[in-house]
């Protein structure tokens, strides 16, 4: 009941969010791809449907690229500053 979510429920929320912003993102691009799609192709590494395979690599591309962005804003933080309610391996 309030607080921050666990670690367990942060990452589902993580996931998420990086699948809708991979998603809306290279739509904007002009990316086919509908989201359950692009969920599947990040989460599975299954390309579902009949797109052209630079769909799949933009978007493939994007994703790695987002969380690779999420590590490097979030690490420096937490070397330095721990959450107080962080465990080791949480």
């Amino acid at each position: 009941m309030g607080g921050l979510p666990s670690p367990a429920e942060a990452e589902e929320i993580w996931s998420d969010l990086w699948h809708q912003e991979a998603h809306h993102s290279t739509a904007l691009e002009g990316i086919t791809l509908i989201l359950n799609e692009v969920r599947k192709l990040l989460a599975e590494g299954r390309a579902v449907g009949s797109k052209e395979l630079k769909e799949y690599m933009e978007v493939i591309g994007y994703g790695a690229a987002a969380k690779w962005v999420y590590g490097q804003s979030m690490t420096p933080v937490w070397n330095v500053a721990p959450h107080p309610h962080a465990a080791p391996g949480n």
